[in-house]
């Protein structure tokens, strides 16, 4: 997988989350970013492992503005409805989660690392 970073962190395990998703800031980086592009995640959440922001909905829109893939600490949802709605965009993360929580982004274009082993 090729392509330039967006970077974030987010975080969508914390019980009883008031803060803003912020979501319209991270549209306004996607739209901007050079193509193709890659999303960086680092989940910063109670329970990574426990955590998922990529579904099949949002990763169908990352491919329609032309990103390639995604690679997190989290975990991933959906993932027949990505193999169907965003034919060849490309996951890396630990594993797949079945559900969600309400999900926050903290942090925009910073220096991310993540290990992928629980």
């Amino acid at each position: 997988m090729v392509g330039c970073a967006v970077t974030c962190t987010e975080d969508n395990t914390t019980a009883g989350d008031q803060r803003p998703m912020r979501m319209e800031q991270l549209i306004d980086l996607m739209e901007a970013a050079p193509k193709p592009a890659i999303l960086l995640i680092k989940q910063l959440g109670t329970d990574r492992l426990r955590s998922c922001f990529t579904g099949d909905m949002f990763c169908t829109t990352l491919q329609k503005l032309g990103f390639v893939g995604v690679v997190t600490d989290g975990g991933n949802r959906d993932s027949s409805g990505i193999r169907s709605n965003a034919p060849g965009f490309q996951i890396f993360s630990p594993g797949w989660v079945v559900s969600h929580g309400y999900g926050v982004f903290i942090d925009f274009n910073v220096t991310v690392s993540a290990s992928m082993c629980p």
